[in-house]
């Protein structure tokens, strides 16, 4: 089996959506903003449209209770300076990924090829699994694995779409260990593969054209 590396620094889009034109809220004449929990602390990413002469629009990350504010100049999905607080671009990037990924699956901001939950399951206890693609199907090139509980949630992908997690973005979940997410991706899949979500061969997932 191949072995999971845990990536907490690198940026998530970056992994998922590299190259791919991404407008981030749906309020394009005016902006917008997308609101979310960093480990307890308010957080929020503003969509600003400007309107001089550059009219280039960038997003700002707020974190008030860590007196964070840094800048995405290029709306790129990376941080290029932290105007205020004491964190490294590493830190800020960390929690501008998962605010993003939040919006992104949430459905509050979308790119060209928006993501979408291609397959879902839910426990007795209530977990849910969820295969989500980050594009369409028969143009997709990752597949993003998440784990929802009462407890937390975990972040994975499957960036070559093979069958096999590539990197642990986000483990909140202590009943969950890093070596349970693959076993727990396969049974998805085969869970998919059932209903017709996926076709699994020996190295690939194939999502059918007509999956909705």
């Amino acid at each position: 089996m191949q072995r999971i590396n845990r990536v907490p620094l690198f940026g998530l889009l970056f992994l998922l959506m590299a190259g791919c034109s991404m407008n981030l809220f749906r309020d394009d004449a005016g902006g917008g903003e997308f609101t979310f929990d960093y480990l307890g602390d308010s957080a929020k990413i503003v969509s600003v449209n400007d309107t001089d002469e550059s009219g280039q629009p960038y997003n700002i990350l707020r974190v008030p209770a860590r007196e964070l504010v840094a800048v995405d100049y290029q709306q790129d999905r990376t941080i290029d300076v932290v105007k205020r607080g004491s964190q490294t671009l590493d830190e800020a990037q960390r929690i501008y990924d998962i605010g993003l990924t939040e919006a992104i699956v949430s459905g509050h901001a979308f790119q060209k090829e928006p993501s979408q939950t291609l397959y879902s399951r839910i426990d007795p206890d209530g977990t849910g699994y969820y295969l989500i693609t980050n594009g369409k199907p028969d143009r997709s090139h990752s597949i993003i694995f998440r784990i929802v509980s009462a407890d937390g949630f975990i972040l994975a992908t499957d960036k070559d779409m093979d069958g096999n997690i590539d990197t642990v973005l986000e483990n909140s979940i202590a009943a969950i260990d890093i070596s349970m997410i693959q076993p727990e991706y396969e049974k998805t899949l085969q869970a998919a593969q059932v209903e017709d979500k996926v076709h699994l061969t020996s190295n690939q997932v194939q999502i059918p054209r007509n999956s909705d």
